[in-house]
């Protein structure tokens, strides 16, 4: 994660989420070549697996990223404060 110019953070987990769901549903392709059964049951899978795991990473990054940098140090400086307020 990175600011871009200091503005916005920018999350790579959705870029490469992305690119892992372009790359499940490229594998599906596979299926319009002559495939065994058994094969087909794999190339499944893992296409499958590929398009799951790239949509967790595409949605939890979304929903991680942090608009602007002020809204980070807005969220950094609330959890300094609040962390040791306990008298003893």
């Amino acid at each position: 994660e990175v600011f871009g110019a200091g503005k916005k953070q920018v999350s790579t987990f959705p870029v490469v989420g992305g690119i892992t769901m372009v790359m499940g549903v490229m594998i599906t392709l596979l299926f319009l070549t002559g495939l065994s059964s058994s094969e087909q049951g794999i190339v499944g899978v893992m296409a499958a697996i590929m398009i799951l795991f790239g949509f967790l990473m595409w949605f939890f990054g979304k929903k991680s990223e942090i608009r602007s940098a002020s809204q980070y140090m807005a969220t950094s400086g609330e959890e300094a404060n609040t962390g040791s307020t306990e008298k003893g």
